[in-house]
């Protein structure tokens, strides 16, 4: 999500997604359309125009200031801050790394809200310094109401719905107390999605009883929350590296590199998931082969549709390789993100750390012998088709905005095919096969002690 480049704060460069001018036109018309000519009847429509307009600009300017104060504590905690971008639901600051401590999410959380009340305190007492010195009914409609938005931005925001504010301090909380970042993560992502779907039936209800555009807006927000609090999860297993040990003498151990393979929907994401979690002292980084899918924006948008992305000429494996000898080699890899909506490569990327383990995992990670060359050890997760179609089906409705009917054609068209000549295939390569994926406690358990004996192996011969 880039949008255009609009100016550069403190070295931070400020974007505007052309979604934002979708809100901006909305707030426009509720203000000029409903809330002023029901507050300020005497106004000439063109005027309460004008004060719809200022306030909506001076509204975006209150949630730059919001966005500003996350991504300044970040900068002073010595978080690199590389892009602001504004979007149909707000603001977004991207950064290269996520913070440290819980303290330090913390902080970078709540500088937002406080920021903002801070910025409704003083709009406030704008509005009633000016209603008490007989200042224009416009300009004091225009503070009360940037005000008012501006405590609303606030309290929304504390809702604990990961990735917002509130959510991010939950997570810090729940971080602070168990001392695991990524149970952390997954708590504070399953209270986001159930504040979403609260959101979504809130939504439902406001357009059942006849308050349409309210009702659509919460719904669409809702949305926007469940699938930002699954992929924010989702990114924080491909860019958390925890504490990674170095070998004595300054040197770092060479890692052990775990392959993870198994058809669409097969539940490889449970497995690295469960796998990561078991090695919380060791140090694991994880990478997606979902994230090597090439990039097609020079073709058009009926175009990509119609392509095998189930065919291994469907990925860049030569970059995977190239990032994975670079992790061995104690190198960090700056793995590309990929849109599966529009079927692009994002312009920003995620900077993966080195680890003790790295594990990569994707439908042909045991199909490409250059991979398979740098694995100390391929698992393959094995599930019937029924149940893999079922949890492709959940995935991409959900988390890719895909039909129901668009996801069965691939499916028969191409998956099915693809699996049986590719996939398939290469569990004959695996070291372990998983039969019930993430739900084979024993399986995972032998997946874990492989790990950590052949770390203690290396660690043997280093001594």
């Amino acid at each position: 999500m880039s949008g255009f480049r609009i100016g550069r704060i403190a070295g931070i460069e400020l974007h505007v997604h052309p979604t934002w001018f979708i809100i901006l036109l909305l707030v426009i018309w509720v203000l000029a359309g409903v809330a002023l000519p029901a507050d300020f009847p005497e106004l000439a429509s063109p005027l309460r125009l004008a004060m719809a307009v200022a306030i909506s600009l001076v509204f975006f300017m209150s949630l730059l200031v919001h966005e500003l104060a996350h991504s300044l504590v970040a900068l002073a905690r010595g978080i690199p801050v590389h892009r602001i971008t504004f979007f149909l639901f707000g603001g977004m600051a991207q950064t290269s790394r996520d913070s440290r401590t819980a303290g330090e999410e913390f902080q970078i959380a709540v500088a937002g809200p406080v920021a903002s009340v801070a910025l409704a305190a003083l709009f406030v007492a704008l509005w009633w310094y000016g209603l008490t010195r007989g200042w224009s009914p416009a300009v004091v409609g225009i503070t009360g109401y940037v005000g008012a938005l501006n405590l609303v931005l606030a309290v929304f925001n504390l809702l604990p719905g990961f990735p917002m504010d509130g959510g991010r301090i939950l997570r810090a909380g729940i971080w602070a107390a168990t001392g695991n970042v990524t149970s952390a993560t997954r708590w504070a992502a399953r209270v986001g999605s159930c504040v979403a779907l609260l959101l979504v039936g809130y939504g439902i209800w406001r357009g059942l009883t006849g308050q349409l555009v309210a009702g659509v807006w919460l719904v669409l927000i809702g949305l926007f929350i469940r699938n930002a609090a699954r992929s924010s999860y989702r990114q924080h297993l491909i860019s958390r590296t925890y504490d990674v040990p170095r070998a004595s003498a300054g040197r770092r151990q060479q890692p052990v590199l775990v392959g993870v393979a198994g058809g669409s929907g097969a539940g490889k994401s449970t497995v690295v998931r469960r796998v990561a979690e078991s090695l919380p002292a060791t140090g694991v980084a994880v990478i997606s082969q979902d994230s090597y899918y090439r990039d097609l924006s020079h073709l058009p948008a009926p175009a990509r549709a119609d392509v095998n992305y189930d065919h291994p000429d469907a990925l860049e494996t030569g970059l995977l390789v190239q990032h994975l000898e670079a992790l061995r080699a104690g190198r960090p890899a700056h793995v590309p993100v990929y849109d599966f909506y529009h079927h692009v490569r994002r312009s920003e990327a995620v900077r993966v750390e080195p680890a003790p383990v790295v594990i990569v995992d994707g439908i042909l990670v045991l199909a490409h012998e250059g991979v398979r060359s740098l694995l100390d050890l391929k698992v393959f997760v094995d599930t019937p088709d029924q149940e893999r179609l079922g949890r492709r089906m959940r995935r991409d409705v959900n988390r890719r905005g895909r039909s129901r009917d668009s996801i069965l054609s691939q499916y028969e068209t191409t998956v099915r095919p693809m699996h049986q000549a590719f996939v398939e295939p290469s569990r004959a390569h695996a070291d372990i096969v998983l039969p019930r994926g993430g739900h084979d406690p024993a399986g995972i358990q032998q997946v874990v002690d492989r790990v950590r004996e052949i770390l203690e192996r290396r660690r043997g011969h280093e001594t």
